[in-house]
């Protein structure tokens, strides 16, 4: 399965239960949107006529491109830090790739193939922050990254016509599915802070 690299731009909301002075805790919830920080040969868009001319357009990008969230839970370990675990996910955007050839005399061939990925993540993390007087700080943070459930659905249909009389039609689905997949995870950005309860994240994510 091709590799996935992401750069996610994410808000995240957390709501923070204070349960003493010197320990909180807080639940919250992230989306954002992966664009390609490493792209790769993913297929082509290829065409050829009955007299031997053809093109072959090659597509890059990367599957992990999409919607991406999740549940984050947070535990206070000092004045500038906290130890978070994002629980989430991304649903990758479809990729269409075309073949089409002319044989001549009526022989035709025409292929398209869509190809999508998407999975799970698991991200323990450390975060450092400033800590300033107003409401707004800035914020990065870092861990691993478990890939858990990734697979990529692929579905395709073609055509094929021989002549006047003869053709075939073919419809079919291939799942590809990856291994435990382990990497890092880090992020910057900006916390906005109206109250003790409520905190609002803005980042990007690698």
């Amino acid at each position: 399965m091709k590799k996935i690299f992401t750069v996610l731009m994410s808000a995240a909301l957390f709501f923070a239960n204070e349960s003493n002075a010197q320990i909180q805790f807080g639940t919250g919830v992230n989306l954002g949107w992966g664009d390609a920080a490493g792209i790769s040969y993913i297929g082509s868009n290829y065409t050829s006529d009955s007299v031997g001319v053809w093109t072959d357009d090659y597509v890059y990008g990367s599957y992990g491109e999409g919607l991406n969230g999740g549940l984050l839970l947070r535990a206070r370990i000092c004045d500038y830090g906290q130890g978070e675990l994002n629980i989430g996910g991304f649903k990758g955007r479809k990729h269409t790739f075309t073949d089409h050839e002319d044989y001549g005399f009526g022989s035709v061939y025409d292929q398209t193939e869509t190809a999508g990925a998407c999975g799970w993540d698991l991200e323990p993390m450390i975060r450092l922050h400033t800590k300033s007087e107003g409401n707004c700080n800035f914020y990065a943070r870092q861990g691993m990254c478990f890939g858990i459930g990734i697979k990529n659905t692929i579905t395709g249909h073609s055509s094929s016509t021989y002549g006047q009389n003869s053709s075939s039609v073919t419809d079919w689905k291939e799942i590809e599915k990856g291994k435990l997949a382990l990497g890092y995870t880090g992020e910057l950005g900006m916390a906005y802070t109206p109250n003790d309860n409520w905190e609002f994240d803005f980042g990007i994510n690698y």
